[in-house]
């Protein structure tokens, strides 16, 4: 009985204080239209748009309530929004691998994109000396500097980027396109992939631009750490911190101010509100300065969502004493919301949308909690508390879209904040003393750049300490929803708890972050990788253990592979450390993801084959073995490398010459065998066909088809012998090698055996519990057994 009061009176608060936000139920009934327009099949959505539209138009009827009809009529605007593809966002036309002739305006200043590469927005004129009407797209040059409103002609490639179908994989074309962009177009790099002809666009955005230009020059004067910390910290521009130097930052959980989102212009704001003061009657004035700064600051910085969803909000704050009203921040937030998402609702379902307006957020409706848990007298108790309000509410969203968690962040956090202040403050300052021309400011940015090494000596230190930040295995959707939903109840259900039970309720929420999510639960899983064109097998144990064979690579660059492809893939796992990896032979394609990855995630055990120490990728894989502390293993035909119960991993392929360097890596790799129960599953590497002749002895129900599905490596004779359940063909889309071969895909189609292909399905996982074997596709082929 008790219970059921205590549900009643949570039920009557959250409902007056709904009430007391008009805005914010209009704001969210809207963005619960773009969700179920875009979530859910049509008529499901209906069904749901109706039911709701009939509970609303009851209370109408029975209350003439005009608020319940707003609502009504913004649910189905937002319906009919996402649905209309009038935001929709466009392709760039032109084809993947195509050259082009573009001639336009950058639309920003360039930007590091890595340490030798830079890259802006540019807006096409004309493209192959055609009038061209479409979206922009970023442009990606060498040993160029350009600025905003430089008219260009370009000559380079269209890349669309390369799409691997792998869980937790991350589209970037896509979210290029929802920000407006196209696609990308990478220049020649010749001394005429960029010429200049002359100057345009707006005449402020060009002086802003300027501006930055001096600023960046005068910041690449200080050492490079400083320079690159300062640059992250004001400018949002990443591109210079080294890839060590990013994960130090991520571990430390204080990348988030490395992204200029509201806590910048906040920071601008306050400083514009100490040269103004906070007096009524100087509201106007206010107005004018605020604005000012926020202003000049957002077109610095560019206009990020972060950065747009906070500039609303300050406006929102500015504006409201001139109309005599009181600044209401539930109701700015509803407003900056409601119109970023009429102006691109697909920004609905982008990660840095939903973590900035999640932060600022639980930063306001989580920070009375906090204030009344934390002890009275603990020091600087309200930078603590926002820490924890904002950290907290956005947590569970960091652990489905980048699979961290970081304990340290809380910790440090408040002292960050303050650091970064002071750098924000000082930049600022900086970037006005140089439009005024004043010397003053190279003080300013000497000072700024003390300011930044002490913030990430401050993050390296915290980033050391044991057992404060993890990976996690990537929660469902629905446990990050009822997450969210818990965080909102919160406030109102804890009236009713003791202090223990709140900080146990806080608690909850990483515990359950922390859950092995995915996992198997006692069964092996042999999931092959969509990497290109390039074989990359990740296998789990019944007992726990992560083993990766071969690791995937390109000639275009085995770093990306194994940074935006493989990690992931493990990160989406939650796997923290690998047992094994297992080199089959030095080619890029096989063993270039291998050596990369090494410096991302602990690997205790490296196999590979003594034949092969000659060869010079070889021998880098072994120094990188060797420099992170991986035991290396050469293995030969006939050794049972890994044993748990049930389960073997045996050589049965292995060089038998010695010194291999270049010819016969092929036909001389290593290849294994799964046996788990009565299943088996052979990895073959790019064995020949000649090698396969001799393993007709054994006995596999699913194999990996040798040298990515080529002619020279299939043998009918060896594949007549095999009891087949499955086979699976890793080769990239497009690939110039025309492969699978016909008369490999042929052989398995009118055998009626399943073939998969990494290019059509993406990664695929076979399930085996001993007996039966499972499999799934990311693409969606399912198989329930074999």
């Amino acid at each position: 009985m008790k219970l059921g009061q205590e549900a009643k009176q949570i039920l009557f608060k959250m409902r007056a204080a709904a009430r007391r936000q008009p805005f914010c139920l209009l704001a969210a009934v809207f963005i619960l239209g773009l969700f179920l327009a875009q979530a859910l099949w049509l008529p499901a959505c209906l069904c749901i748009i109706i039911g709701g539209a009939c509970l609303l138009l009851l209370e109408y009827a029975y209350k003439k309530s005009s608020l319940a009809l707003a609502m009504f009529c913004l649910l189905i605007l937002g319906v009919i929004w996402m649905a209309s593809g009038i935001t929709e966002p466009k392709a760039f036309i032109a084809g993947d691998g195509q050259e082009v002739k573009l001639c336009g305006t950058a639309l920003e200043n360039s930007q590091a994109a890595n340490e030798d590469t830079g890259a802006f927005r540019f807006k096409i004129e004309k493209m192959n000396d055609l009038y061209y009407r479409g979206p922009d797209v970023i442009v990606y040059y060498r040993d160029n500097k350009i600025y905003y409103g430089d008219k260009l002609i370009v000559f380079g490639t269209v890349w669309r980027g390369d799409k691997y179908g792998n869980p937790g994989s991350f589209d970037y074309l896509r979210s290029l396109q929802v920000s407006g962009i196209g696609g990308t177009v990478s220049t020649c790099y010749g001394d005429d992939a960029l010429i200049k002809v002359g100057i345009g666009g707006n005449p402020l955005l060009y002086a802003v631009g300027k501006i930055r230009a001096k600023l960046n020059t005068a910041i690449d004067d200080l050492p490079d750490l400083q320079s690159a910390v300062l640059k992250g910290v004001f400018l949002g521009e990443k591109g210079e911190l080294s890839k060590n130097q990013r994960e130090i930052l991520a571990n430390a959980g204080v990348l988030s101010v490395f992204a200029v989102s509201g806590l910048h212009i906040t920071i601008v704001l306050m400083a514009a509100l100490l040269l103004t003061g906070v007096s009524y009657r100087y509201r106007f004035w206010r107005l004018l300065v605020g604005m000012f700064f926020v202003v000049f600051y957002l077109l610095l910085v560019g206009n990020s969502p972060s950065v747009l969803r906070a500039a609303l909000m300050a406006a929102f704050v500015l504006l409201a004493p001139c109309f005599n009203e009181k600044a209401n921040f539930y109701s700015s937030i509803a407003f900056a919301a409601f119109v970023l998402l009429v102006y691109q609702p697909l920004q609905l379902f982008q990660a840095g949308f939903l973590l900035s307006f999640g932060a600022a957020f639980g930063l306001v409706y989580l920070n009375n909690f906090f204030l009344r848990l934390l002890p009275l007298r603990l020091p600087f108790k309200h930078l603590w508390s926002v820490s924890l309000a904002a950290g907290l509410t956005v947590m569970p969203l960091v652990a489905y879209y980048f699979y961290k968690l970081s304990f340290v962040g809380f910790l440090l956090m408040p002292f960050i904040n303050i650091l970064a202040g002071g750098v924000v403050v000082l930049a600022m300052f900086s970037a006005l003393l140089l439009t005024l021309s004043l010397p003053l400011y190279s003080f300013c940015i000497a000072a700024d750049g003390l300011l930044c090494e002490l913030l990430y000596r401050i993050s390296a230190w915290g980033a050391q300490l044991p057992f404060l930040h993890t990976t996690v295995a990537k929660p469902p959707l629905a446990v990050v929803f009822i997450l969210i939903c818990f965080l909102i109840l919160l406030p109102y259900i804890a009236e009713f708890w003791s202090r223990r039970a709140k900080v146990f309720a806080v608690l909850l929420i990483p515990v359950c972050l922390l859950l092995p999510y995915g996992s198997n639960c006692g069964k092996l899983e042999v999931s092959f990788l969509d990497v290109g064109q390039g074989l990359c097998v990740y296998i789990s144990t019944p007992g726990g253990a992560d083993i990766l064979y071969d690791g995937g690579g390109s000639f275009s660059g085995s770093d990306s592979i194994a940074e935006y492809v493989i990690l992931p893939y493990l990160q989406c796992r939650g796997v923290r450390e690998l047992d094994f990896i297992i080199s089959s032979h030095p080619h890029i394609d096989h063993i270039g993801g291998l050596t990369a990855l090494m410096p991302y995630i602990p690997v205790k055990k490296a196999v590979t084959s003594r034949s092969f120490c000659g060869n010079d990728l070889q021998q880098q894989f072994l120094h990188q073995a060797e420099a992170f502390n991986a035991q290396i293993i050469f293995a030969e035909a006939g050794e049972i490398i890994f044993k748990e119960n049930n389960l073997t991993i045996n050589v049965v392929c292995a060089p038998s010459l010695q010194h291999i360097k270049d010819e016969g890596l092929n036909e001389n790799s290593l290849a294994v065998l799964i046996s788990y129960g009565k299943q088996d599953f052979l990895l073959t590497g790019d064995l020949g066909s000649e090698q396969l002749a001799d393993l007709t002895s054994l006995e596999a129900e699913v194999i990996q088809i040798s040298h990515h599905g080529s002619a020279d490596g299939f043998n009918k004779r060896f594949y007549n012998s095999q009891p087949l359940l499955a086979a699976v063909v890793p080769v990239g889309r497009k690939n110039t090698f025309g492969h699978p071969a016909k008369i490999v895909t042929d052989y398995f189609t009118d055998r009626d055996i399943a073939l998969f292909r990494t290019d059509l399905d993406g990664a695929l996982s076979f399930i085996c519990n001993g007996k039966e074997i499972k499999v799934q596709s990311f693409s969606g082929r399912k198989e329930e057994f074999l």
